[in-house]
């Protein structure tokens, strides 16, 4: 996992179209000429989230999705293989794929 090049720290929203961190930096989170002032503090909103979440995890928002699907993929693997009791259904590679994935959401991999 490379290290975002993004501004670090914890965001909220100030201004509805502003997003501030800890540190009094300000960024603009974006306006929308046919916006509604409600659609605009809801971005805000999104923008501070993402920009925390990106800090605490180290990934986009990209990358989390992209591993909530492997994991997904696996576990939903492994649901049928324990509706199956383990029979041939159940590939041996689920364990092998599960430990993967799980060292990757860790950044061991």
């Amino acid at each position: 996992m490379s290290e975002l090049k993004i501004t670090k720290g914890t965001f909220h929203v100030c201004d509805d179209i502003f997003v501030e961190n800890e540190d009094g930096l300000t960024v603009l989170a974006g306006t929308c000429g046919q916006c509604s002032e409600d659609e605009k503090k809801a971005n805000a909103i999104l923008f501070a989230e993402t920009l925390n979440v990106a800090n605490q995890t180290g990934l986009t928002p990209r990358q989390l999705l992209e591993q909530r699907d492997r994991l997904l993929e696996i576990v939903k693997g492994m649901k049928v293989c324990w509706e199956n009791d383990g029979k041939p259904t159940c590939p041996t590679s689920w364990h092998s794929h599960a430990v993967a994935a799980i060292a990757k959401a860790e950044g061991r991999s």
